[in-house]
């Protein structure tokens, strides 16, 4: 187990590393995009319905991604989509991408060109699923459905070194509590988790839920973590770490890499869960964002430069991570058709 002091990128910051002030850009279109997303998400009673309809519109608008080939599959009994950049070697890693939403929105539609931007930047693979949302599928249909795919990766002959499980949001939690189950069935155990502004904490008890109300950017709707934690919980005991994996036993849990903007509602949840990691022993690193909002590297398609810097970053964890990931595979293209 890595020391405290030592990350698998080769850094010696372990404790929280503070990003640079937002650039001039990041600051003039930062009240742009709480405006937007307060029409999206609203101040009204949007229904989860509502929100995934207007999720998949902006979705539409991400008609191509250059370099990236798209490559439609059934993982399973699931809806999948790889995305595999144009020069990406046989055995380049694997991004198994668990999309956003507060477990009651977001699709491969919404997400694709977040994961294909991750995928390119790291020359690696990238899975993205549609798993199933709530209220209709509540705890633990996601959870299931990301150990089922893991699986059916694995089947196809995938090397677990080879493979990073990533999400932003509600996926980024969903990430880490696929890990955890994994563990718990015994299943090999992925090389690395990134995790965009997670959502590691249902039970809502993180500080910043209230103190960064104001600076709030995307979760402006006061009402939509509860009623998504609702949904999702449908009863239980939302302090499960499978719901919520800043519960959970993080003993010999790999190394992660977490960013978050120091201005999301969600920050005391990446916050928490790190300290939590650092704990235990674990090779976690986490980097806080300075002005940025909630998983503000989906706007590298509006030209952000904190957006682009943090895909090179996750880039570069990446391929830390599954470095030492050398058996032959079968040509991309191929795998895509499994």
């Amino acid at each position: 187990m890595p020391s405290p002091s030592t990350s698998i990128t080769g850094r010696t910051s372990m404790i929280p590393v503070h990003h640079n002030s937002p650039s001039l850009y990041g600051r003039i279109l930062k009240p742009i995009l709480r405006q937007v997303f307060k029409l999206l998400m609203g101040a009204d009673n949007v229904t989860p319905q509502k929100i995934r309809k207007r999720l998949d519109l902006i979705g539409k608008f991400s008609t191509k991604l250059s370099g990236v080939q798209r490559v439609p599959v059934r993982a399973g009994n699931l809806d999948a989509l790889w995305l595999i950049p144009e020069g990406a070697a046989a055995n380049s890693p694997i991004i198994l991408y668990l999309h956003g939403g507060a477990y009651v929105s977001g699709s491969i539609q919404s997400h694709w060109e977040l994961a294909g931007r991750l995928a390119r930047t790291a020359q690696a693979r990238c899975l993205i699923i549609d798993y199933r949302l709530a209220p209709e599928h509540p705890f633990p249909a996601a959870v299931d459905d990301a150990v089922a795919t893991w699986q059916w990766l694995l089947n196809a002959g995938e090397q677990a070194e080879n493979m990073v499980i990533a999400g932003d949001s509600a996926g980024g939690g969903l990430a880490l509590a696929t890990h955890l189950r994994t563990r718990e069935l015994g299943l090999a155990q992925a090389a690395g988790i990134y995790c965009m502004s997670p959502f590691t904490d249902l039970s809502l008890s993180g500080p910043s839920l209230l103190s960064k109300r104001k600076q709030e950017v995307v979760l402006t709707n006061v009402a939509t973590l509860p009623e998504a934690a609702a949904h999702y919980s449908a009863g239980q005991d939302t302090t499960n770490p499978l719901m919520s994996p800043l519960f959970g036993d993080l003993t010999d849990h790999p190394p992660t890499l977490i960013h978050v903007g120091s201005d999301e509602v969600l920050l005391d949840d990446s916050i928490r869960f790190h300290s939590r990691a650092l704990e235990a022993g674990a090779d976690c690193r986490l980097k806080i964002w300075q002005g940025m909002w909630h998983v503000w590297p989906l706007f590298d398609r509006l030209g952000l430069r904190e957006a682009k810097e943090a895909l090179c970053d996750a880039a570069e964890f990446i391929g830390a991570v599954t470095s030492q990931a050398t058996a032959p595979h079968q040509d991309s293209a191929d795998r895509a058709a499994l």
